[in-house]
């Protein structure tokens, strides 16, 4: 529950403010699941909580030094890992963004796994995508969001990507496969929807000028 929360979060579907509250309260994660630390605490820095993001990141880096402790230097490298991208995290927050870049960029190759591991691989590769559209480099955007594939809306900021670059044939494609997908959207989606049929209208008009 807690990964796909997050996850939801991330893409900026809206969910609930306690939905969240309750999936990521420090009180419930498990000590022994680095990827429920890491998006208890990336949830609680959204918020300002230090008092809450500590804590939890402290349990991160003794959960790293505990699978050391016990020969599993693979599980503490995932771990290790985490509290790197942890750390670039706050450097974004605080406007240390080519720095958050370089520690992102280090941290993702080195988290993988399923479940848990998978959410926050993709977690950090959308922080990595958005933050090269904000220093005005989405071309490097590209492959982050094409790596992304369990979510048709990394379709729609491709299109945006694509679009801004002049690539319009490929917008245009990126941008129909994600108004396919959010054919029927929920209510809350619809806004969503509209941006990706609005952005279909724009690059079908370019074609034919």
């Amino acid at each position: 529950k807690g990964y796909a929360a997050y996850w939801f979060s991330v893409q900026g579907i809206p969910l609930p403010p306690d939905v969240l509250d309750k999936a990521q309260a420090p009180g419930t994660v498990d000590s022994t699941d680095a990827a429920s630390l890491f998006l208890a605490a990336v949830w609680a820095l959204d918020h300002d909580r230090s008092a809450e993001s500590g804590p939890l990141v402290r349990r991160l880096e003794a959960l790293g030094a505990r699978q050391l402790g016990a020969g599993d230097s693979t599980l503490a490298g995932l771990t290790d890992a985490m509290v790197d991208a942890l750390d670039g995290y706050r450097d974004l927050r605080a406007g240390r963004r080519e720095e958050a870049l370089r520690k992102f960029k280090a941290a993702r190759p080195r988290i993988a796994g399923q479940w848990g591991e998978w959410i926050v691989n993709l977690t950090i590769g959308w922080w990595t995508a958005e933050l090269l559209v904000d220093l005005g480099r989405p071309a490097e955007a590209v492959p982050y969001y094409e790596s992304i594939t369990n979510t048709p809306i990394a379709q729609l900021e491709l299109g945006k990507v694509f679009e801004a670059l002049g690539a319009r044939e490929k917008a245009l494609a990126a941008y129909e496969e994600f108004v396919n997908a959010f054919d029927s959207p929920d209510p809350e989606l619809v806004a969503l929807a509209e941006e990706g049929r609005q952005g279909v209208i724009r690059m079908k008009g370019l074609r034919r000028e």
